[in-house]
């Protein structure tokens, strides 16, 4: 079975863009590692709350035992 073109003319796959694709291409690459980044933040600020509530069980034990 032979591949089809799609509604725009070209075959599934191709690399042939125009300037315009292009353009959308880069500003949804971009979004992506904005929001990918943005998810890092995230997690890097849960780790940090995680390590601090750590430390002040720990703290809260020694003030505790004395």
């Amino acid at each position: 079975m032979a591949t089809t073109k799609g509604a725009n003319g070209r075959r599934p796959g191709s690399k042939n863009h125009s300037p315009r694709e292009e353009r959308l291409i880069a500003q949804v690459a971009a979004l992506k590692g904005s929001l990918a980044a943005e998810k890092l933040k995230g997690k890097v600020k849960d780790a940090e709350k995680k390590e601090l509530r750590i430390a002040l069980v720990e703290a809260k034990k020694a003030a505790a035992k004395k």
